[in-house]
């Protein structure tokens, strides 16, 4: 069984994602501790808002970025933060 240039190519980039991954993943464990701990100072719904707030701060990028592979124009956006409220 022979393997391809292209298979070959693609075995550094995942293995370039997958050492990237490996800190996320530590990362998102200590944020799960400092939660709990933060939990004991702080109420339940300040730790639900700040926790809302983060991902809406890191995943709208994401949202701006990839509008069009989603097929998303602005008005979609509008419409669906007019329905929240």
């Amino acid at each position: 069984m022979t393997i391809s240039s292209c298979q070959l190519s693609s075995i550094p980039a995942q293995r370039t994602i997958s050492w990237l991954l490996l800190p996320g993943t530590n990362l998102l464990w200590v944020t799960n501790y400092v939660a709990t701990f933060a939990l004991s100072y702080t109420s339940v719904l300040f730790m639900l808002t700040l926790r809302r707030c983060i991902a809406g701060t890191v995943l709208l990028p994401l949202l701006i970025w990839k509008r069009k592979d989603l097929h998303l124009i602005w008005r979609d956006l509008k419409t669906r933060i007019s329905n929240v409220r």
